[in-house]
C-alpha cells in the first residue's frame, strides 16, 4: 500500500524526493529476476550517463543529482 512521508524545514537547501517501490529479491524467491533488475536499476540511475541523469539533471535541468539502487540480497 501506498504511504507517504513529508517533512518541511526552512533551513533546507536542497530537497530531496526519495521513491520506494517493493521488488523481488534473491532471498524471496526471484533469483531469476535479480541480475535483470540490478541491470534495469543501473540503466535507470546508475551514474552520469543513465537515461534518469541525462533527462533530469542534463536535459530538463530539474534536478542536480539522480541516482537508483536494487537490493537483490534482501
Amino acid at each position: 500500500s501506498e504511504r507517504r512521508v513529508i517533512l518541511r524545514d526552512g533551513r533546507v537547501e536542497q530537497p530531496q524526493l526519495i521513491l520506494s517501490f517493493l521488488a523481488p529479491t534473491v532471498k524471496f524467491g526471484a533469483r531469476d529476476n535479480a541480475l535483470a533488475l540490478e541491470l534495469f536499476s543501473q540503466y535507470l540511475g546508475g551514474g552520469t550517463t543513465s537515461v534518469l541523469y541525462n533527462k533530469l539533471v542534463r536535459e530538463r535541468k530539474l534536478a542536480s543529482s539522480v541516482s537508483s539502487g536494487y537490493g537483490s540480497l534482501y
